[in-house]
């Protein structure tokens, strides 16, 4: 279920009134769509808070930093490693890119499989008034391709038409691009 957008929402924007229902189904499926565009777009795996603990597999000695799979980082409960928890004042969050780094310098994480887990939550308890449009724009712009199979333009004489290339709207990326993941997460981390 969409967290970002509604129904209601997309409705408003496209000017058809409360009363109208004949395009509900279609944008009851939509309001989704543009909530998982804004994921994929984003780098997210959840729009709202969820906390997690993850096991890290640290391959290479000098290791001192971990990409959270999760993003964005909203806080970290706990940092285990090789069995022992470490103070806060011992690692640090940064948070665009949902790394996790060690404190101070020349600090490193132990070799070997498991040896560092992390629980902490991300996500947003209310996501941000922005995302939400960004959201509505994107489920609103699949509703006019559906309408119009991707056509941008079309013209009378001489029938001309183009197509629109683009796969979100670009009101909506300039809203995205303060949210994107600076550095995707590790796939094997």
């Amino acid at each position: 279920m969409a967290t970002l957008t509604s129904t209601a929402r997309c409705k408003r924007v496209l000017g058809i009134p409360a009363g109208v229902t004949m395009h509900d189904a279609l944008l009851d499926d939509l309001v989704d769509v543009g909530e998982q565009q804004v994921l994929a777009y984003c780098g997210m795996a959840a729009l709202t808070a969820t906390t997690v603990t993850e096991l890290y597999d640290i391959e290479n000695a000098g290791t001192s930093e971990l990409r959270r799979r999760g993003f964005p980082v909203a806080s970290v409960a706990a940092v285990v490693c090789a069995g022992s928890t470490l103070q806060a004042t011992q690692w640090y969050v940064d948070n665009r890119p949902g790394i996790l780094r060690l404190a101070p310098l020349g600090y490193y994480f132990p070799e070997g499989r498991q040896q560092v887990a992390i629980t902490y939550t991300f996500g947003y308890a209310q996501p941000p008034a922005d995302l939400q449009h960004a959201a509505t724009l994107c489920a609103v712009a699949e509703f006019n391709r559906a309408r119009h199979a991707g056509m941008r333009s079309e013209g009378v004489t001489g029938y001309r038409y183009t197509l629109d290339e683009s796969a979100l709207p670009a009101a909506a990326l300039a809203i995205l691009a303060r949210y994107v993941r600076a550095f995707p997460a590790d796939a094997t981390a």
